[in-house]
Parts: structure tokens; C-alpha cells; sequence
């Protein structure tokens, strides 16, 4: 094995922090019996939340102010088709109550323009009934006339002409305000028409502004925020459209939310086994498995530069009811599984310049080969066995 420089600074700086006497497995003072290793792990802390949500979210509207009345009570359960958000509904109220007034000022309109059209085309009506009883009596005075004087025919073929002339104007008005009275009646009617297209849409509106359950489960507010850093969202306050309110997750498929340390990444690969502790749940170890891991690296303080990445850990445990988002847990990542390898501190190892030995408490150095350094222990191969006792190098 080629080490470097830096690999053996890490084992001094490990030697510095930690001594024989706070072992716990010393056999005699100083000494440290050896222990079979099992796995190697990666430890860190993290947040539950549900793979799948049911999200709650405000319409789409955008000329509509979203302002939160009421919500269901976050953790609370709810059945699908609860109503579990409904916004202030003053401004679609009015706007609904003006459409309807508009409505029902525009049938009475239309009524009153109904009569008045029927009392015009009757009285033009009566007007021609009246000219052809007129028109009958000229042709009478015609044919009598035929008999007097050529000045008696004369007088009464004018009076004829004029009867037919009056007959066809008033046929023509007639016409004429048939379809004046026709426009007017569709004028009305396009306003009534209009009106209630207003009550639809604000029939609509006001329907928006109650949101439902789209399955049942469990009620948790989202935060508000670009990207959901912000508080989380609170009765009273106005939300902008399409933004997430309320979130029903599924309980039984539940994940870990961990920041990975830039220093674990390059250990750590998707589909490695893992262990959740839920501090809520200290009686039960969930299994689990890395599930993803960013390839985004995140600045989490500019003063350390430290960095991370951000890891989900699905919980494969089966009946994770008792889960519920936001938790904090430990999650446990193991990285590999050490076969006829074992564990010991980092100040029971040395470095003669060409390999790695330990010091048996009888023997003297033993070599050995170095699998890994990890938080201040060391995983070795080598002539060794569990019921060797160790004496620091240094």
C-alpha cells in the first residue's frame, strides 16, 4: 500500500486525540485489547419527510388576492375531499353579488323592452289594419265615381293612390320596427348574456378559493420562500398563485433528509444499506438505503467554507406509520463490511517509514495493512486476533 504524508498526519493528529486510558477496553493500564470490526460507517444527522406528497396549492389566478382564512390544523388528519384551506372570499363575493344585481337588471330590462316592442308592432299593426279598410272603401268610391263626373273618378283615383301609398309606408314601418325592436331585444340580451358569463367566472373564483383534500392523511404547512427556506405559511397571510400551502405525504414511504459532508462523499454511493434512529422512537432502528445524492455541492458557512451534499435515505422498515415528517433522526450509512478485519484505536498504530505495525503488549511490532482511517479508529489486517492486547506507539 502507498501512503502519503497526509494519511500519516492523520494518525498523529488521531493519536492526539484520543489516549490508552479512555479506551474502555483496556487490558491493564495503557493497554487495548483488540476488536473484530464489522463495518465501516458514516454518521450523520437529518430531518424525516415523505418521498410522495399530495400537494395543496392556490390557483392559478393571478388578478385574485389569496389570502388565508382558515386551515386545517397541521398534523391533524384529514379525509380526501375535506375542504383543508379556504381563502377570504369578500373580494368574489362582491364581485359575484354585482354580476347577479347586472343580471337582474338586465331581465327587467329585457322584459320592459319585450313590452314596449309588442305595444309598437300592435299599434303598426292596427295602423295597416285600418289603411286596408281604407284601401277597400277608395276602390269602392273608384267604381261609383266611374258613374259621375270624369272630376268626381278623377278626385277619387287620388284618394285611392294615397290610401296604397300610406298602406305601403305603413308596412314598411312595420318592417322597419320589427327590426329595430329585434336589435334592441339582442342588444339586451347580449348583456344578459355577458352577466351571467361574470357570475360563472366569479361562481368559479369563489369555488377556487376553497381547496380539498386530493387524498386523506396527514396535514403539514410548506414554507414560503424561494425554494421553500422561508416561515411556514400562516393564517392570514397571502400567498402568491400556484405556491404550495398545505402538503399530505404518504406516511409509508417515508425518507431521511441528511447533509452529507464534502470529506464522506466519495465513500458513500447510492443503494448502501443504512440505519435511522428517530429520536422520537428511541426503542426502534429503522433499515433503510441510500436513495440519491446530490451532485450539487451546498456552502453551509462561508467563515469554514464547509461543504455538503444533500443525501435522502429511504426508510425501507415496513408499517412506518409511526413516522411523521419534520423528525430529526441519526442516520447511520455503512460503507463497507470488513471481513477478518478489525478495529482499533488510532494511537496503537504505527509507521516505520515502509509499513504500518502495531505493538502486542508481549511480542513487540507486529505488521499489518491499513484499510481505512476513520474517525480516530483504525481498520487493520494482519497476524493478529481478538485476544491481543495493544500498547500505544508513542
Amino acid at each position: 500500500m502507498k501512503i502519503n504524508s497526509f494519511l500519516f498526519s492523520l494518525v498523529i493528529l488521531s493519536f492526539s486525540l484520543h489516549s490508552c486510558n479512555d479506551s474502555g477496553e483496556a487490558d491493564g493500564p495503557g493497554y487495548y485489547k483488540i476488536k473484530p470490526a464489522v463495518s465501516i460507517t458514516v454518521t450523520e444527522s437529518g430531518q424525516l419527510e415523505s418521498i410522495y406528497n399530495s400537494m395543496v396549492t392556490a390557483p392559478g389566478n393571478w388578478n385574485t388576492e389569496y389570502r388565508i382564512a382558515d386551515m386545517s390544523a397541521e398534523g391533524s388528519f384529514v379525509n380526501e375531499g375535506d375542504t383543508v384551506v379556504y381563502f377570504n372570499t369578500e373580494s368574489a363575493q362582491s364581485e359575484l353579488d354585482e354580476a347577479q344585481s347586472k343580471l337582474e337588471l338586465q331581465q327587467e330590462k329585457y322584459a320592459e323592452t319585450l313590452k314596449k316592442n309588442e305595444v309598437s308592432i300592435r299599434e303598426k299593426k292596427n295602423a295597416i289594419e285600418q289603411l286596408q279598410w281604407q284601401l277597400k272603401i277608395n276602390e269602392n268610391q273608384v267604381e261609383q265615381a266611374r258613374y259621375e263626373s270624369d272630376s268626381r273618378l278623377k278626385e277619387s283615383e287620388l284618394e285611392l293612390e294615397k290610401t296604397r301609398l300610406n298602406l305601403k309606408k305603413a308596412n314598411d314601418d312595420l318592417a322597419a320596427q320589427q327590426i329595430i325592436n329585434q336589435k334592441n331585444a339582442d342588444l339586451i340580451k347580449l348583456e344578459i348574456s355577458q352577466a351571467r358569463v361574470q357570475i360563472e367566472r366569479a361562481r368559479n373564483t369563489m369555488s377556487d378559493l376553497f381547496l380539498v383534500a386530493p387524498k386523506g392523511g396527514m396535514v403539514i404547512y410548506q414554507r414560503q420562500g424561494w425554494g421553500g427556506d422561508g416561515e411556514k405559511i400562516r393564517i392570514g397571510e397571502s400567498v402568491f398563485p400556484q405556491s404550495a400551502i398545505l402538503a399530505i405525504p404518504d406516511l409509508n414511504k417515508m425518507q431521511a433528509l441528511v447533509k452529507l459532508n464534502e470529506v464522506d462523499r466519495p465513500l458513500v454511493k447510492e443503494g448502501l444499506k443504512a440505519e435511522i434512529l428517530v429520536e422520537a422512537y428511541p426503542d426502534t432502528v429503522f433499515s433503510g438505503r441510500v436513495r440519491n445524492i446530490s451532485k450539487i455541492v451546498n456552502i453551509e458557512d462561508d467563515a469554514t467554507n464547509l461543504k455538503t451534499y444533500d443525501m435522502e435515505v429511504e426508510i425501507t422498515s415496513h408499517e412506518n406509520f409511526r413516522l411523521k415528517p419534520g423528525l430529526s433522526a441519526r442516520i447511520t450509512v455503512f460503507l463497507d463490511s470488513l471481513e477478518n478485519a478489525y478495529q482499533i484505536p488510532s494511537w496503537c498504530l504505527g509507521w516505520d517509514g515502509k509499513k504500518f505495525f502495531v505493538n502486542e503488549k508481549e511480542d513487540g511490532p507486529i505488521f499489518v495493512r491499513l484499510l481505512q482511517l476513520r474517525d480516530g479508529n483504525a481498520y487493520i489486517r494482519g497476524e493478529v486476533s481478538d485476544e491481543m492486547a495493544l500498547r500505544p506507539v508513542f
